[in-house]
């Protein structure tokens, strides 16, 4: 909550209560929308962390980085295909949106031990009720675990 309230009060000293040629409202967004990227930018790595099992955790965590790096390179150009700054705004805001909703399906973490094996990650989804998560038990069932 501090963190939150912190982030509101800074924001909220850089809106100028006259809007001029310097201070508009695209601009206000865009500073906006880089504190949230960068934020966003150092959690990834966080919980990426916490949810690829010890055995994936590095491949896991180089392939997030190389897709992070691409969108770090291509997010300059698109000041030079779309003219339009609300158009720039626009895009922007729905892959954000779309990001966020994808957030939604990442499974709760708090309390729980960092998976060994893929194996646990699915038993994870599974207890956690979570969509998609495949039925992958009866691909481990082996002669030694009874099957």
């Amino acid at each position: 909550d501090r963190v939150r309230e912190a982030v509101v009060s800074t924001q909220s000293t850089m809106i100028p209560w006259s809007w001029t040629e310097l201070w508009t409202l695209e601009r206000l967004m865009n500073l906006t929308a880089i504190v949230a990227i960068s934020c966003a930018f150092a959690l990834v790595f966080l919980y990426t962390n916490e949810l690829s099992p010890t055995s994936h955790r590095g491949f896991v965590m180089s392939s997030v980085s190389i897709i992070a790096r691409i969108g770090a390179f291509i997010g300059p150009f698109v000041k030079e295909i779309l003219p339009v700054s609300r158009h720039k705004l626009i895009v922007s805001a729905v892959l954000s949106g779309a990001g966020a909703l994808v957030c939604l399906l990442l499974p709760e973490t708090r309390n729980l031990p960092v998976p060994e094996e893929p194996c646990d990650v699915t038993t994870r989804r599974q207890r956690q009720n979570l969509p998609f998560t495949p039925k992958v038990q009866d691909r481990y069932m082996t002669k030694e675990n009874g099957a």
